[in-house]
């Protein structure tokens, strides 16, 4: 079989073998088997590449949570401390407003990471519906499975 839009999905193709006759039933359960073994190879192959992304993704969320405390405790320190240190209003003002600039842009950080939290958790859920789903969306991506 080869590869390209007209192929069927991984899930079809477990359907098609298990609606086709066979000429004894040690044929049908080993041809169901085999193909079932080869479509869930793939399954979890997606699966690995989605935990591994999802591995990625809580690293650099890490990274993304500690800069996002670090602008909360330089808001809340230095400006307060400037201020009560008798700093020119003007330039704790300006400090100030770089820092809640920093701060919009590590909530949107935080924010993206909840959303593709969301996105690996829902994945994760149930790998065979997501591995069928991209398959049915990029038939391009449709493995050859040798059977």
């Amino acid at each position: 079989m080869s590869t390209n839009a007209a192929s069927p999905t991984p899930h079809d193709l477990r359907l098609l073998a298990r609606e086709q006759q066979y000429g004894n039933s040690n044929l049908e359960v080993e041809t169901v088997k085999q193909i079932d073994a080869l479509v869930f190879e793939k399954v979890r192959t997606y699966e690995a590449a989605i935990v591994e992304a999802a591995e990625d993704f809580v690293a650099n969320a890490a990274d993304d949570m500690t800069a996002a405390k670090e602008i909360g405790f330089a808001l809340a320190e230095e400006v307060r401390q400037a201020l009560d240190s008798g700093a020119d209003p003007t330039a704790v003002a300006k400090r100030f407003e770089a820092l809640r600039r920093d701060a919009e842009t590590a909530l949107g950080a935080l924010e993206r990471a909840e959303r593709e939290s969301a996105w690996h958790a829902e994945k994760l859920q149930d790998p065979y519906a997501g591995y069928s789903m991209l398959m049915q969306r990029y038939p391009i991506l449709r493995p050859a499975l040798a059977v």
